[in-house]
Protein backbone atom coordinates (compact mmCIF):
# COMPACT_ATOMS: atom_id res chain seq x y z
CA UNK A 1 0.00 0.00 0.00
CA UNK A 2 1.33 3.44 -0.98
CA UNK A 3 1.62 5.87 1.92
CA UNK A 4 0.32 9.42 1.82
CA UNK A 5 2.94 12.18 1.57
CA UNK A 6 2.50 13.20 5.24
CA UNK A 7 2.94 9.60 6.37
CA UNK A 8 6.01 9.18 4.18
CA UNK A 9 7.51 12.32 5.71
CA UNK A 10 7.01 10.97 9.21
CA UNK A 11 8.50 7.59 8.33
CA UNK A 12 11.52 9.23 6.67
CA UNK A 13 12.20 11.34 9.76
CA UNK A 14 11.78 8.34 12.06
CA UNK A 15 14.23 6.36 9.92
CA UNK A 16 16.73 9.22 9.96
CA UNK A 17 16.53 9.64 13.72
CA UNK A 18 17.19 5.92 14.06
CA UNK A 19 19.83 5.39 11.36
CA UNK A 20 21.12 9.00 10.93
CA UNK A 21 21.45 8.43 7.17
CA UNK A 22 19.29 7.00 4.38
CA UNK A 23 19.92 5.92 0.80
CA UNK A 24 17.27 6.84 -1.78
CA UNK A 25 17.25 3.29 -3.15
CA UNK A 26 16.60 1.72 0.26
CA UNK A 27 14.05 4.32 1.28
CA UNK A 28 11.98 3.97 -1.89
CA UNK A 29 11.64 0.24 -1.25
CA UNK A 30 10.66 0.87 2.35
CA UNK A 31 8.04 3.43 1.30
CA UNK A 32 6.87 1.42 -1.72
CA UNK A 33 7.26 4.40 -4.05
CA UNK A 34 9.55 5.28 -6.96
CA UNK A 35 12.99 6.73 -6.35
CA UNK A 36 11.81 9.93 -8.06
CA UNK A 37 9.03 10.30 -5.47
CA UNK A 38 11.50 9.62 -2.66
CA UNK A 39 13.84 12.32 -3.97
CA UNK A 40 10.97 14.81 -4.05
CA UNK A 41 10.06 13.92 -0.46
CA UNK A 42 13.67 14.43 0.63
CA UNK A 43 13.91 17.72 -1.26
CA UNK A 44 10.83 19.02 0.57
CA UNK A 45 12.26 17.99 3.94
CA UNK A 46 15.49 19.81 3.09
CA UNK A 47 13.52 22.93 2.13
CA UNK A 48 11.86 22.77 5.55
CA UNK A 49 15.32 22.74 7.14
CA UNK A 50 14.91 19.29 8.68
CA UNK A 51 17.54 17.34 6.74
CA UNK A 52 20.47 17.78 4.36
CA UNK A 53 20.57 16.08 0.97
CA UNK A 54 23.63 14.43 -0.50
CA UNK A 55 23.99 12.56 -3.76
CA UNK A 56 22.16 9.27 -3.33
CA UNK A 57 20.64 9.97 0.06
CA UNK A 58 20.14 12.31 3.00
CA UNK A 59 21.26 12.81 6.59
CA UNK A 60 20.21 14.73 9.66
CA UNK A 61 21.53 18.27 9.95
CA UNK A 62 23.92 17.50 12.82
CA UNK A 63 26.51 16.39 10.37
CA UNK A 64 27.43 14.15 7.48
CA UNK A 65 30.03 11.62 8.50
CA UNK A 66 29.30 11.96 12.23
CA UNK A 67 27.21 8.82 12.45
CA UNK A 68 27.44 7.27 8.99
CA UNK A 69 29.46 4.03 8.92
CA UNK A 70 32.36 3.94 6.50
CA UNK A 71 30.75 1.14 4.46
CA UNK A 72 27.94 3.59 3.56
CA UNK A 73 30.15 6.66 3.17
CA UNK A 74 32.37 4.96 0.61
CA UNK A 75 29.34 4.55 -1.67
CA UNK A 76 28.67 8.29 -1.83
CA UNK A 77 30.23 10.57 -4.48
CA UNK A 78 32.34 7.64 -5.68
CA UNK A 79 33.05 9.04 -9.15
CA UNK A 80 34.05 12.38 -7.64
CA UNK A 81 36.32 10.73 -5.07
CA UNK A 82 37.98 8.56 -7.71
CA UNK A 83 38.70 11.61 -9.87
CA UNK A 84 40.19 13.40 -6.85
CA UNK A 85 42.31 10.32 -6.12
CA UNK A 86 43.64 10.31 -9.69
CA UNK A 87 44.80 13.91 -9.21
CA UNK A 88 46.33 13.15 -5.80
CA UNK A 89 48.55 10.36 -7.08
CA UNK A 90 50.11 12.83 -9.52
CA UNK A 91 51.48 14.62 -6.44
CA UNK A 92 53.19 11.47 -5.15
CA UNK A 93 56.80 10.76 -6.12
CA UNK A 94 58.91 7.64 -6.20
CA UNK A 95 60.28 6.85 -2.73
CA UNK A 96 57.81 9.08 -0.85
CA UNK A 97 56.78 8.28 2.70
CA UNK A 98 53.10 9.15 2.91
CA UNK A 99 50.51 9.21 5.65
CA UNK A 100 46.93 8.31 4.73
CA UNK A 101 43.97 8.93 7.02
CA UNK A 102 40.88 6.70 7.28
CA UNK A 103 38.55 8.77 5.07
CA UNK A 104 36.79 7.15 2.13
CA UNK A 105 38.27 9.73 -0.27
CA UNK A 106 41.77 8.70 0.78
CA UNK A 107 40.79 5.03 0.45
CA UNK A 108 40.31 5.80 -3.25
CA UNK A 109 43.91 7.11 -3.33
CA UNK A 110 45.15 3.79 -1.92
CA UNK A 111 43.12 1.88 -4.52
CA UNK A 112 44.69 3.97 -7.28
CA UNK A 113 48.21 3.50 -5.88
CA UNK A 114 47.77 -0.28 -5.89
CA UNK A 115 47.51 -0.13 -9.68
CA UNK A 116 50.80 1.77 -10.03
CA UNK A 117 54.38 0.54 -10.29
CA UNK A 118 55.80 2.90 -7.69
CA UNK A 119 58.01 2.41 -4.63
CA UNK A 120 56.50 3.99 -1.53
CA UNK A 121 56.10 3.72 2.22
CA UNK A 122 52.49 4.11 3.39
CA UNK A 123 51.61 4.72 7.03
CA UNK A 124 47.92 4.55 7.92
CA UNK A 125 45.44 3.79 10.69
CA UNK A 126 42.88 2.53 8.19
CA UNK A 127 42.24 -1.19 8.05
CA UNK A 128 40.52 -0.72 4.68
CA UNK A 129 43.60 0.95 3.22
CA UNK A 130 45.86 -1.72 4.69
CA UNK A 131 43.70 -4.34 2.99
CA UNK A 132 44.13 -2.56 -0.35
CA UNK A 133 47.90 -2.21 -0.06
CA UNK A 134 48.79 -5.53 1.61
CA UNK A 135 50.67 -7.78 -0.77
CA UNK A 136 51.83 -4.94 -3.04
CA UNK A 137 55.56 -5.66 -3.09
CA UNK A 138 56.70 -2.18 -4.10
CA UNK A 139 54.87 -0.55 -1.18
CA UNK A 140 56.09 -0.81 2.39
CA UNK A 141 53.02 -0.77 4.62
CA UNK A 142 52.94 0.40 8.24
CA UNK A 143 49.60 -0.01 10.05
CA UNK A 144 49.10 1.99 13.24
CA UNK A 145 47.69 0.15 16.24
CA UNK A 146 45.16 1.29 18.80
CA UNK A 147 41.52 0.71 19.57
CA UNK A 148 39.57 -0.54 16.57
CA UNK A 149 36.49 1.46 15.51
CA UNK A 150 34.02 -0.59 13.46
CA UNK A 151 32.25 2.62 12.36
CA UNK A 152 35.47 3.99 10.87
CA UNK A 153 37.12 0.64 10.07
CA UNK A 154 40.29 2.12 11.55
CA UNK A 155 42.46 2.18 14.67
CA UNK A 156 42.09 5.22 16.90
CA UNK A 157 43.01 6.51 20.35
CA UNK A 158 46.15 7.20 22.37
CA UNK A 159 48.10 4.19 21.13
CA UNK A 160 47.76 5.29 17.51
CA UNK A 161 48.71 8.85 18.47
CA UNK A 162 51.84 7.69 20.33
CA UNK A 163 52.88 5.48 17.42
CA UNK A 164 52.63 8.43 15.03
CA UNK A 165 55.33 10.18 17.06
CA UNK A 166 57.74 7.48 15.84
CA UNK A 167 57.33 8.37 12.17
CA UNK A 168 58.20 11.19 9.80
CA UNK A 169 56.45 11.51 6.42
CA UNK A 170 56.97 13.51 3.26
CA UNK A 171 53.24 14.02 2.65
CA UNK A 172 49.90 13.43 4.29
CA UNK A 173 46.66 13.05 2.36
CA UNK A 174 43.48 13.52 4.37
CA UNK A 175 39.83 14.43 4.04
CA UNK A 176 37.90 15.50 7.14
CA UNK A 177 34.30 16.65 7.68
CA UNK A 178 34.70 20.15 6.28
CA UNK A 179 36.81 23.15 5.43
CA UNK A 180 35.86 26.81 5.87
CA UNK A 181 37.51 30.23 5.91
CA UNK A 182 37.10 30.81 9.65
CA UNK A 183 38.01 27.49 11.28
CA UNK A 184 40.02 25.75 8.57
CA UNK A 185 39.81 21.95 8.66
CA UNK A 186 37.21 20.57 11.05
CA UNK A 187 35.74 17.25 12.16
CA UNK A 188 32.62 15.83 13.77
CA UNK A 189 34.62 13.10 15.53
CA UNK A 190 37.24 14.00 18.14
CA UNK A 191 39.30 10.83 17.65
CA UNK A 192 39.54 11.48 13.92
CA UNK A 193 40.44 15.11 14.56
CA UNK A 194 43.23 14.11 16.96
CA UNK A 195 44.69 11.59 14.51
CA UNK A 196 44.63 14.08 11.64
CA UNK A 197 46.27 16.78 13.77
CA UNK A 198 49.12 14.40 14.57
CA UNK A 199 49.44 13.23 10.96
CA UNK A 200 49.77 16.84 9.82
CA UNK A 201 52.40 17.50 12.49
CA UNK A 202 54.45 14.46 11.38
CA UNK A 203 54.41 15.37 7.65
CA UNK A 204 56.43 17.87 5.63
CA UNK A 205 53.45 18.62 3.34
CA UNK A 206 49.69 18.36 3.81
CA UNK A 207 47.12 17.81 1.06
CA UNK A 208 43.40 18.07 1.76
CA UNK A 209 41.29 16.04 -0.69
CA UNK A 210 37.73 17.34 -0.72
CA UNK A 211 34.52 16.39 -2.47
CA UNK A 212 32.07 19.23 -3.11
CA UNK A 213 29.98 18.63 0.04
CA UNK A 214 32.83 19.61 2.39
CA UNK A 215 33.56 23.08 1.02
CA UNK A 216 32.36 25.75 3.45
CA UNK A 217 31.16 23.18 5.97
CA UNK A 218 31.85 23.61 9.68
CA UNK A 219 32.05 20.95 12.40
CA UNK A 220 32.50 20.94 16.15
CA UNK A 221 36.23 20.02 16.36
CA UNK A 222 38.84 22.36 14.89
CA UNK A 223 41.43 20.04 13.33
CA UNK A 224 43.90 22.45 11.71
CA UNK A 225 44.08 26.04 10.44
CA UNK A 226 44.27 26.72 6.71
CA UNK A 227 47.93 27.64 7.15
CA UNK A 228 48.74 23.94 7.70
CA UNK A 229 47.60 23.03 4.19
CA UNK A 230 50.02 22.98 1.26
CA UNK A 231 47.51 21.89 -1.35
CA UNK A 232 43.77 21.44 -1.82
CA UNK A 233 42.66 18.73 -4.26
CA UNK A 234 39.16 19.31 -5.65
CA UNK A 235 36.88 17.96 -8.37
CA UNK A 236 35.68 21.44 -9.32
CA UNK A 237 36.78 25.07 -8.80
CA UNK A 238 35.66 26.94 -5.69
CA UNK A 239 32.44 28.77 -6.51
CA UNK A 240 31.10 32.18 -5.47
CA UNK A 241 29.78 30.78 -2.19
CA UNK A 242 33.36 29.92 -1.22
CA UNK A 243 34.72 33.39 -2.10
CA UNK A 244 36.09 34.07 1.39
CA UNK A 245 37.70 30.62 1.57
CA UNK A 246 39.35 31.18 -1.82
CA UNK A 247 40.69 34.55 -0.67
CA UNK A 248 42.16 33.03 2.51
CA UNK A 249 43.78 30.18 0.56
CA UNK A 250 45.24 32.59 -1.99
CA UNK A 251 46.68 34.76 0.80
CA UNK A 252 48.40 31.68 2.24
CA UNK A 253 49.65 30.55 -1.19
CA UNK A 254 47.76 27.27 -0.88
CA UNK A 255 47.72 25.68 -4.32
CA UNK A 256 44.44 24.26 -5.62
CA UNK A 257 44.74 21.11 -7.74
CA UNK A 258 41.71 20.22 -9.87
CA UNK A 259 40.80 16.74 -11.02
CA UNK A 260 39.66 15.89 -14.56
CA UNK A 261 36.04 15.14 -13.58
Amino acid sequence: MTLLAANRKQLILETLHSDKFVLVSDLSKQLNVTEETTRRDLDKLEQEGLILRVHGGAHLKEGYGDFIPVNLRKMLFLEEKQSIASRCIQLIEEGDIILLDCSTTVLCIAQALRQMAIRLTIITNSLAIAGEIAGKESIRLILLGGEYSSTLNAFMGNTALRELDSYSADKVFLSCSGINAVNGLCDHNQDESNIRQKMIARSASCYFASDSTKIGRNAVYATAPLSCIDGLVLSQPLNAKAKLLKEELDALNVKIHLSDL
